[in-house]
Order: structure tokens, then C-alpha cells, then sequence
């Protein structure tokens, strides 16, 4: 019995449960909830600066609202240790990965995508043309990695929380059970019933 309980002990400084950069899965959960706002505030600014004429706008409030409600969850989830709460943003970022993807190589089969960018900047050559391809390339490549990086450290942290519960809930019950155990098991010293004096009467 000792043996086991050993092994379930949870141990927070675990090397695993630390991120790339050397931080704590929680506190990286924390930066990357952090950013993600940031990037969530000013999108949602970008919208309402453009007004209600601009095209896409009811599609764009419903993702916007999405990607808070998924942001608000990831907070709850890492503030109050759910994991449960961390659930909706790996799967926003899951989404959010295969849209990026999806629409990058829409584009790149546009070659009239490009050309309609290239009139609209005033670059009208064809060396100005690649650059804007290559930018747009970085700034997905850029888009992915950041996503698949909060993935990665979010899980950790889904994973921190899970064990940090499953500790406390199997020490608890080990606990419980020992008292069981002091309480129904007699004592070896208590004295042997009184069988001969009975028989004497």
C-alpha cells in the first residue's frame, strides 16, 4: 500500500509539466490566454472601427464572439484549474489552424487574388507580386506556429490539471480508507473475554 501511494504522488516541478521556454505550463497557459487577447481586443476593434456597411460584418462579429467565449474559457480554465474550461480553445485553435491552411492555399491558386492585391497597393510588377506572396507566406507560417505552440503548451496544462485532481482525489480517498481500517480493526492488546469465570458460575 505504501509502495502505491509513492507512486501516485503528484509533484508539480515535474520536468514535464514545464514549457520550451522554461516557464510553468501555467504560466505559459497565462501568456498565451494574454496574447490571445490582445489579438482578440484588437480585431474586435478593427471591426467596429470599420462600421456596419463593411462586407462579411455579421460573419466576422460571430467568430469574433466565438474567439472570445473561447478565450474567456481558457481563462476560467487556467485561473480556477478546470480543465474542462480548456477544451473550446484547443479546439478553436484546431479550427483556426485548418481555416488558415484552407484559405492560404485557396489564395495561392488565385493568381487574380494576387493581382487584384498587387492593384490595390499600387505594385504593379510582377517582383513586388512574388514579395506580397511571400509576405502573406510568413505571416501564415508565422499564424501556424503560434497555434500549434498554444496546443502544445495548453495540453500540458490540461494534463498538469488532470493529475493535480486525480492526486488529491486518490489521497483523499487513501485517507479515508486508512480511518475505515483504525476504526474496524480491534486492538491486539484488548483483553480475551471472560470465558472461564462464566463457566465457574
Amino acid at each position: 500500500m505504501q509502495h502505491t501511494t509513492i507512486q501516485r504522488q503528484f509533484n508539480p516541478d515535474h520536468p514535464k509539466y514545464f514549457c520550451c521556454c522554461g516557464c510553468h505550463v501555467m504560466t505559459g497557459t497565462k501568456i498565451i490566454a494574454s496574447i490571445y487577447s490582445v489579438l482578440i481586443g484588437l480585431w474586435a476593434l478593427k471591426i467596429l472601427n470599420n462600421g456596419v456597411l463593411w462586407s462579411n460584418y455579421a460573419s466576422n462579429i460571430l467568430s469574433t464572439a466565438f474567439a472570445i467565449a473561447c478565450i474567456a474559457c481558457l481563462w476560467i480554465g487556467v485561473l480556477h484549474e478546470r480543465a474542462g474550461y480548456l477544451i473550446p480553445f484547443m479546439v478553436y485553435t484546431v479550427l483556426s489552424i485548418g481555416v488558415t491552411v484552407v484559405v492560404f492555399v485557396l489564395v495561392a491558386l488565385d493568381v487574380k487574388a494576387f493581382k487584384r492585391l498587387s492593384y490595390m497597393t499600387d505594385n504593379k510588377k510582377g517582383g513586388h507580386y512574388q514579395f506580397n506572396f511571400f509576405g502573406y507566406f510568413l505571416v501564415v507560417i508565422g499564424i501556424v506556429c503560434l497555434h500549434v505552440l498554444s496546443i502544445f503548451i495548453v495540453k500540458k496544462t490540461y494534463s498538469f490539471i488532470q493529475h493535480k485532481r486525480y492526486s488529491a482525489m486518490y489521497q483523499f480517498t487513501h485517507v479515508h480508507y486508512m480511518q475505515q481500517e483504525l476504526v474496524v480493526v480491534p486492538k491486539e492488546s484488548a483483553p480475551p473475554p471472560p470465558y472461564e469465570w462464566q463457566q465457574q458460575l
